[in-house]
């Protein structure tokens, strides 16, 4: 599905979105858009050590695809990847508050296919520090819904969040916990 439009003055939805101009939302897995919002994030999360995320859209809607790593004292790569959506709020190009919501698939060792699935609801303050180059700082609202007999979680993701779940039901081998958590990124461009 490849959208492609001189001006857009509504939602352009497609796997691949073009437009010279928008002044409505994009959601897409690639949006380019000539006067839109285009992101690189380096970050560090309660989830992650590290992550890098691509943002592209507009400022009023846009979408984030991401992929983060945190190390395990055994050797063992604890990992995952994102997409979401998300918005900016204000007019100011200096200092301005992002939010976005994205689902996280938490990996550990090697894939797996049972459920072990986060959702971030962030909201960050973004300052600008030089032309091109955002801190972005704030707080999340964490869900996860995870397979107990998945080692992704007994083994690394459980252990690391236990003492910060605020909410938590269990029933059969499944496990629902919200948690609130902090993120940290610089941005560029």
């Amino acid at each position: 599905m490849l959208n492609i439009a001189d001006t857009v003055r509504g939602l352009q939805l497609g796997l691949i979105n073009i437009a010279r101009h928008s002044t409505g939302g994009t959601i897409g897995l690639i949006n380019i858009i000539g006067n839109g919002y285009h992101q690189l994030e380096l970050a560090h999360s309660d989830l992650y050590l590290a992550s890098v995320a691509w943002r592209s859209g507009t400022r009023r809607l846009f979408t984030t695809l991401g992929a983060g790593y945190t190390a395990h004292k055994n050797g063992f790569p604890a990992w995952g990847y994102s997409a979401g959506i998300g918005t900016a709020f204000g007019s100011a190009r200096r200092i301005h508050l992002t939010s976005e919501l994205t689902a996280h698939q938490l990996m550990y060792q090697r894939h797996s296919m049972r459920l072990n699935t986060a959702a971030a609801l962030d909201l960050m303050l973004n300052v600008r520090i030089f032309r091109g180059v955002h801190l972005a700082a704030g707080p999340s609202l964490n869900a996860l819904g995870t397979d107990l007999r998945n080692t992704a979680w007994t083994d690394y993701w459980g252990p690391r969040l236990d003492g910060r779940i605020f909410y938590d039901y269990t029933e059969n081998d499944y496990r629902f916990a919200l948690w609130s958590g902090w993120k940290f990124s610089m941005r560029f461009f």
